[in-house]
């Protein structure tokens, strides 16, 4: 119909680079067939085009606007998602921590409530506060709502990194290795990440009681070595050589 053929029309127009004609149809369109289905899709068409111009307060405002009228539709949560982001944009981030919080409660199993946890648990490690993000990424990895994908597999990574930062030794490998023994799901190059992580983790690792001071360095060696010699085409085969070369250092 009229309605498809338009919001087909301007995602094309977007995605050759002129996001303001995409808005001058999509609103053009609207004012003639006030009535016409798909307005809902039209009007949030409008506010991508924003977005793709970094117009950011206009793509709120359309958001708050779509949101008044459109407040049963289930596109609700993707709304609510990129006003959320589009908020964290123009700096408002604890503004957008709220927002996110708000949508993984109340949509939770929502195709966009996983995307907003993981910008919550992003929040806090770059905020440094690891055990809040260790918490928010082990939300994100063990929902039972939310089925195993590649975000869910790199949450648990970020998990490990969140409890090497607060030097959480024994839980973040636990993570790391979970992860990297998982052959069934996550892709290769985040297993082999998550196996070199858990070779640095040795590396800092110091077990008070432990009489070999060595021992997590003799570990990590063998652990380096895996990836140097199961993967040497993988972006870390480098890194782990050099890595494993410190181990041998020590």
């Amino acid at each position: 119909d009229t309605a498809r053929a338009v919001m087909q029309t301007g995602q094309e127009i977007s995605r050759r680079g002129d996001p303001a004609g995409a808005r001058r149809l999509y609103l053009d369109y609207a004012k003639t067939a006030p009535d016409a289905p798909l307005q809902a899709e039209l009007q949030l068409g409008v506010a991508a085009t924003c977005e793709q111009e970094n117009r950011w307060a206009e793509a709120i405002a359309q958001y708050d606007s779509w949101l008044g009228s459109y407040s049963n539709s289930p596109a609700r949560p993707r709304a609510e998602y990129y006003r959320a982001w589009d908020t964290a944009q123009t700096g408002q981030k604890t503004n957008a921590l709220t927002a996110f919080v708000k949508l993984v409660a109340k949509f939770e199993t929502s195709e966009f409530a996983p995307l907003a946890q993981w910008w919550i648990a992003d929040y806090y490690y770059n905020a440094g506060e690891p055990i809040e993000a260790e918490r928010n990424f082990i939300l994100l990895f063990k929902n039972t709502n939310w089925p195993p994908s590649e975000l869910t597999y790199r949450a648990q990574l970020m998990a490990g990194l969140a409890a090497v930062a607060r030097q959480g030794w024994p839980v973040a490998q636990e993570y790391f290795r979970g992860l990297y023994n998982n052959t069934n799901g996550p892709s290769t190059e985040l297993r082999v990440q998550a196996l070199f992580e858990y070779g640095q983790t040795l590396m800092q690792w110091v077990v008070p009681a432990e009489t070999n001071k060595l021992a997590n360095y003799e570990e990590a060696t063998r652990v380096f070595g895996r990836i140097c010699d199961e993967y040497p085409t993988n972006t870390l085969a480098v890194r782990a050589w050099i890595e494993k070369a410190y181990c041998y250092c020590q």
